[in-house]
């Protein structure tokens, strides 16, 4: 069976027809979910470069973490609240 342009995409496709091929259907819906720039690493990046400062360079990775996930959820919040 071809997928059909239109009717169905890729990743559905092998999420139904994949049964044969467990493994290689699992791993083909994750390539193919994946996105296709590199907008979203950069975006991580920028709070990354704003959280680690040099008078914040002594920090853990546990705590930058922390900081990180706070700044981009606060960044978020603020955005879809306009």
């Amino acid at each position: 069976m071809a997928v059909k342009e239109g009717r169905q995409s890729v990743v559905q496709w092998w999420s139904w027809h994949g049964t044969d091929f467990p493994e290689l259907a699992t791993l083909a819906c994750r390539v193919l979910t994946q996105p296709a720039s590199a907008a979203a690493c950069k975006r991580n990046w920028a709070v990354w470069e704003s959280v680690h400062t040099a008078k914040r360079n002594h920090l853990g990775l546990e705590k930058l973490s922390d900081l990180v996930y706070v700044a981009h959820n606060w960044k978020i919040s603020t955005c879809s609240g306009k």
